[in-house]
């Protein structure tokens, strides 16, 4: 009888431990999906850290092929992908916010925007200069190269905005939020609305302009300190 009494309590201990286990695995399974659907050079890179920061480790960010499922109006690949991670930024996730929505009931969005949509395409404009022209803009924007197409993509920048909000002012409102990186209190800002505690570091402010410039003087002083040790 003590021995029947022994084994049963180390069978329910052990059925408990798996129970735990399997809960942790459904949690990880099931934890909220945090979608950027702002448009690229509004501070997705930013976004995408701070997200890993705040616990969203499983980051996803630009991707042709799926960006090319999209173009092809093919959206299983999408979903597929987007089963397995729980941060997301850059293309594709912008132009399929409406069938995320509709796919992943728990998920949650984020629009970052600029100051203006001016800034925005300088910016996209600095981006096309240090890489040429890309695949991603000509399927998105129509052209791999934006410099002489201002208005078209200021109003692709308007206009993909705008449906964002009206979107989810008709769906959900709480399930969207707007931010600007360049305002600041990014934390006080982000935090609440994923209910997640402020973390004790700086705001990682990524790819910024400050950045580039001292990426550029760093390597032409090393191509400098490389040229006089060889002579």
């Amino acid at each position: 009888s003590l021995g029947r009494s022994f084994h049963s309590r180390l069978a329910i201990a052990t059925t408990s431990q798996r129970l735990s286990v399997a809960a942790f695995v459904y949690f990880e399974m099931k934890i909220m999906k945090v979608f950027g659907i702002g448009l690229n050079k509004t501070g997705t890179t930013s976004l995408g850290r701070a997200l890993e920061i705040l616990g969203f480790n499983k980051h996803i960010s630009c991707d042709l092929e799926l960006t090319k499922a999209w173009e092809n109006n093919t959206f299983d690949p999408i979903f597929q992908a987007a089963e397995q991670y729980n941060n997301f930024e850059d293309w594709p996730w912008p132009l399929v916010y409406k069938e995320l929505y509709h796919k992943f009931d728990d998920a949650k969005f984020i629009l970052a925007i600029r100051d203006s949509a001016d800034i925005w395409f300088e910016s996209l404009c600095k981006h096309a200069d240090r890489t040429g022209p890309t695949l991603f803009r000509k399927m998105i924007y129509g052209h791999a190269m934006p410099h002489q197409y201002k208005e078209e993509h200021i109003h692709f920048y308007n206009t993909h905005n705008d449906q964002v909000k009206q979107f989810f002012q008709e769906h959900n409102p709480n399930k969207l939020l707007i931010i600007s990186l360049a305002d600041g209190n990014n934390w006080e800002t982000l935090c609440p609305f994923l209910d997640c505690a402020i973390p004790d570091v700086d705001f990682p402010f990524l790819n910024t302009s400050q950045q580039k410039s001292n990426f550029k003087l760093t390597n032409f002083f090393n191509r400098i300190k490389n040229k006089i040790s060889k002579e």
